[in-house]
């Protein structure tokens, strides 16, 4: 995080605001984007002009940008061009590529995810992007795991105490109601979002929970797509998958998210998994 007092300007207001610190800018940017939306006459039509200038400043400060940061650029890019995934992970994964290690890059997928598990598309538009999400996690998982000369991994970053406000922003197109940890987290299970809501979560977690359900958002596809196929040979098919898919994530975090889930079932995507192995046969 740049220290000191962060200066930004809004040419439409014509003023100069002064941020005592990065937090304080999110958190007030996150509350401003909010309002605005909420007060938009149809979805889309904010004018976020000025958050996409202030924001593009803050980040060519940086040489490897912070998680929360990245977030609402891509946010502000996304409310343009909403539901372009591809060009969304294209983006996310375009600040990523400076980042030491692979939590990190992993981490910043967690809005793509999300978005693929509401998206409305035709099936086979929504798989080709889960392939490209799992292929780039495959490529950021064999990545070498950083060190620094205080002996801490650069993956054992914690998130900011305004990570809260980003997800509310990420949440925002999809329920107002809802709780936005369940909303941009749809697959993870109760136990993972407390850990997720608790201030100085790693960054090295929630990349384990993105991997997590980005594991099984393709389980549920592969799911969907056997209509009519026996049960017993859906399962060998599903197993085979699996215990060629785990070892490909290279995370003592995902290991220990799924298994935690799994200790603690159902599994949040248990029944919608159970409903198309029932209409399957």
């Amino acid at each position: 995080m740049a220290a000191g007092s962060i200066v930004v300007d809004f040419p439409s207001m014509g003023a100069a605001l002064c941020f005592p610190n990065l937090e304080s800018l999110l958190r007030d940017s996150a509350s401003g984007f909010l309002s605005a939306v909420s007060a938009a006459p149809a979805p889309g039509a904010a004018d976020l002009t000025n958050f996409h200038r202030v924001f593009s400043r803050v980040l060519s400060t940086y040489s490897d940008p912070p998680l929360e940061v990245v977030w609402f650029f891509s946010a502000l890019s996304f409310h343009d061009r909403p539901d372009d995934l591809r060009s969304l992970l294209q983006l996310l994964s375009a600040f990523a590529a400076s980042s030491p290690g692979a939590a990190k890059p992993l981490a910043l997928l967690a809005p793509v995810v999300s978005e693929l598990f509401h998206s409305d598309k035709p099936r086979r538009e929504t798989e080709a992007v889960v392939e490209a999400v799992l292929s780039y996690i495959s490529i950021c998982s064999s990545r070498p795991a950083p060190s620094s000369t205080e002996g801490t991994t650069a993956d054992a970053v914690r998130l900011l105490p305004a990570f809260g406000d980003l997800v509310k922003v990420w949440s925002v197109r999809h329920s107002r109601e809802r709780c936005p940890f369940q909303v941009l987290f749809p697959l993870a299970g109760d136990e993972a979002r407390r850990e997720l809501m608790k201030e100085g979560c790693s960054v090295d977690y929630l990349a384990g929970v993105v991997l997590v359900e980005a594991f099984l958002l393709r389980l549920c596809l592969k799911v969907q797509n056997a209509t009519g196929v026996p049960r017993s040979e859906l399962q060998k098919e599903l197993k085979i998958w699996a215990v060629s898919s785990i070892p490909v994530f290279q995370s003592h975090q995902f290991f220990g998210v799924l298994l935690n889930m799994l200790l603690n079932s159902p599994l949040p995507v248990y029944s919608l998994v159970e409903s198309f192995l029932i209409c399957g046969n």
